[in-house]
């Protein structure tokens, strides 16, 4: 098993936000992440997904067990429902 650096987070808005992120279009990575909540403002944040791809490029397996397959040489990061936060 490989940590492979997934994304990297950095708030450029002072307003909070929340959003979730999914990998391949399937597994959620992070849900209703809010990154001002978590680090503060104009601070970086990194989440480390340990989670390993075979030697022919073809599938992703993570530490949970869940496996995604892979339909080409480029492996999909969405982020979704951007929202602002009431305060």
């Amino acid at each position: 098993m490989k940590n492979y650096p997934v994304s990297h987070f950095y708030d450029i808005n002072f307003f909070s936000q929340k959003f979730d992120v999914v990998l391949n279009h399937e597994h959620r990575l992070l849900e209703d992440f809010d990154i001002y909540d978590t680090v503060g403002h104009a601070t970086a944040y990194d989440e480390a997904i340990p989670l390993f791809i075979d030697d022919n490029g073809k599938q992703i397996t993570f530490v949970n067990g869940e496996v995604s397959q892979l339909r080409s040489n480029t492996i999909p990061l969405t982020f979704l429902k951007v929202k602002k936060v009431k305060n």
